[in-house]
């Protein structure tokens, strides 16, 4: 899910708050 990958990748978290979009890619 979702939150685990905010757990172990922060980075990416990063990413996902200025590219709202990217996140319906990872679903």
């Amino acid at each position: 899910g979702l939150v685990q990958k905010k757990l172990t990748e922060p980075t990416r978290l990063a990413q996902i708050q200025t590219q709202p979009f990217d996140i319906r890619l990872e679903k």
